[in-house]
């Protein structure tokens, strides 16, 4: 492949391998991307293990990816923190949906996320098993928007090979990784609503 013998990044590739209705490249989508080329690389050019993720990819906004990452960099931050959660098993999913994530929905708005419509494409998509927007009183005259989703499996595929670590997706929450430094998180999260509020507060 031209891609790995030039070793360049895979952004000129993109728009060829997603698609020309494609009118704009963001690096929500060059960052998986580049580690379903990298998880794919073997020295026969054989493993194609990774291509089923290329699918997800393509029929994804650019929200939809930054959704995706900014709940499971949150729920990753979450699982290392707590000791007792490095215990579950990330391959079975009746312990993976336990793993849930509160967001303030205010950050992620100002992301261009609309969690209305990314986060229904996210849960038919098998990338999060179940979600909730919601409004919490805070004070007669403070409301606070939010937003919980619980992780499934598959999920967390995709947040590995955004990092090239497709092969070692069982670690997820065992180890840290580097942030995608180009793609904006969300700072303000917690495992529950109480947990957020209390970090409000």
């Amino acid at each position: 492949m031209m891609l790995e013998r030039n070793r360049i990044h895979p952004r000129p590739d993109l728009c060829r391998l997603i698609g020309p209705n494609r009118r704009q490249v963001s690096v929500c989508l060059t960052a998986p991307f580049g580690g379903v080329l990298a998880s794919s690389r073997s020295p026969d050019g054989a493993n194609d293990d990774a291509l089923y993720y290329l699918d997800i990819i393509k029929s994804l906004s650019s929200s939809q990816l930054r959704l995706h990452y900014v709940a499971y960099r949150a729920l990753h931050q979450i699982v290392l923190a707590d000791d007792s959660l490095k215990r579950f098993n990330v391959g079975q999913h009746n312990e993976v949906k336990n793993l849930i994530v509160c967001l303030p929905q205010l950050p992620l708005d100002r992301m261009r996320i609309n969690l209305d419509l990314d986060f229904e494409i996210l849960f038919r998509r098998g990338l999060i098993s179940t979600y909730k927007t919601h409004s919490e009183e805070l004070s007669p005259t403070e409301l606070l928007p939010y937003a919980t989703l619980s992780a499934s499996t598959l999920g967390i595929h995709l947040y590995a090979v955004a990092f090239n670590k497709l092969r070692e997706w069982r670690l997820f929450g065992k180890q840290p990784v580097e942030s995608l430094y180009e793609i904006p998180t969300c700072e303000l999260f917690a495992p529950s609503l109480d947990g957020l509020k209390a970090k409000i507060a």
